[in-house]
């Protein structure tokens, strides 16, 4: 299990990560949590929803598949 953290101006992110052998596959169980801390971190995270939330996972894919392709890491992004 890994846990992540990470926080900028208006809001806050938590991440876990739990891997889990299924055969000759590995499962991933994957956890986000977003809290605003002010005013402008409660509307931002207000509008992450399914659509939101389906982009993040492609992009998140498009760079896994990158990384494992190339071996370079891309950049940090919060979305």
């Amino acid at each position: 299990v890994s846990h992540q953290r990470r926080r900028r101006p208006g809001a806050a992110q938590a991440l876990r990560i739990q891997l889990a052998r299924d055969g000759e596959r590995t499962r991933a169980k994957i956890h986000y949590a977003y809290t605003g801390l002010s005013e402008a971190g409660d509307a931002e995270v207000s509008r992450y929803d399914r659509e939101w939330f389906a982009a993040k996972m492609s992009g998140w894919e498009k760079a896994i598949n990158s990384y494992l392709a190339t071996g370079k890491k891309q950049g940090e992004e919060w979305e």
